[in-house]
């Protein structure tokens, strides 16, 4: 007997699914989810047995959210609770409560999951019906939350320190990565492009939680004193807890957008320090390679 699969009827089946006390199945008549042990014996066949959902189906989701997660803070928490696996369900719940924006992004994750693992059991069921499949949505999961944070020009001197605290975690990164001599000179290097120039015309955009805290900041520097015609973007600094979400990709095109409202026609971004993986989001936004850097290491050379 065919059923509709409507939006309310799979926020049902989810929560049956995940009800530990007892197993549902779905009468196909009337749409409703009812106890499997309330069902007479020879009547069960005229039920819809749920998708299999269990400990480990959670778990397995679980880990498949934490390989897919770019935060590198809330990812390597996550990765220990499931390595631990002692009171991992509770742990995970726990540790993503330190993560605000990452726990939504989770249940926005687990959400989707689920409705796919339904619409992949449901698609079963049309075939046998003589029916086409249902498409499957495929959603993004590591994008800014445009509720979890503003964006607003630096206007405080209170702002300016938290740049300053900013600039000098990221010129200790950099000597993290590359240590000795060369990490010490790419720190000069890159807090020497950063530095703002002081003709009234270089400007911040910062960005903030809902609750107040500091998460990240871009840098605009005119390349000719005085004029906005043609800028350079010398630093675009996301706090570790928020990388990952998209904050820097958000960053970056609320600044563009504050450029364009200046009169700005070229923006000019020039770093060896900059990860690869940010190269795409230069290039979605309009920007285009041109050279590129290099460094050698004299004592590899025969």
């Amino acid at each position: 007997m065919e059923f509709e699969l409507s939006d309310e009827l799979i926020s049902q089946i989810i929560f049956s699914m995940e009800d530990q006390n007892g197993k549902y199945v779905l009468d196909p008549e009337d749409g409703l989810l009812c106890k499997k042990d309330g069902i007479p014996r020879d009547q069960i066949s005229n039920y819809y047995e749920l998708p299999e959902w269990n400990s480990i189906s959670g778990f397995k989701m679980m880990e498949r959210f934490v390989s897919v997660l770019h935060n590198p803070l809330a990812r390597e928490e996550l990765r220990s609770v499931l390595l631990s696996r002692k009171g991992v369900f509770r742990n995970f719940k726990n540790t993503l409560k330190s993560y605000p924006e990452v726990e939504r992004i989770w249940y926005s994750f687990k959400d989707a999951e689920m409705k796919q693992l339904i619409i992949r059991w449901y698609n079963v069921h049309r075939e046998s019906w003589g029916l086409e499949k249902l498409g499957e949505e495929i959603e993004e999961y590591d994008s800014v939350l445009q509720d979890d944070f503003t964006f607003r020009s630096s206007e405080t001197q209170e702002d300016q320190s938290m740049i300053q605290l900013c600039e000098e975690d990221f010129a200790g990164e950099i000597q993290e990565k590359w240590h000795g001599d060369l990490g010490t000179a790419l720190s000069y290097l890159w807090d020497t492009n950063s530095s703002e120039l002081s003709d009234g015309c270089s400007f911040s955009i910062v960005s903030e939680t809902v609750s107040g805290e500091f998460a990240g900041y871009v840098k605009v520097i005119p390349v000719i004193p005085g004029s906005m015609k043609t800028v350079q973007i010398p630093s675009l600094y996301v706090v570790k807890k928020y990388r990952g979400l998209g904050l820097g990709r958000q960053l970056l095109s609320t600044c563009l957008t504050s450029l364009l409202e200046r009169g700005t026609r070229w923006a000019i971004i020039s770093s060896l320090i900059m990860p690869d993986q940010f190269i795409s989001v230069l290039l979605q936004n309009g920007f285009y390679q041109s050279g590129t850097g290099f460094i050698l290491d004299l004592l590899d050379i025969n």
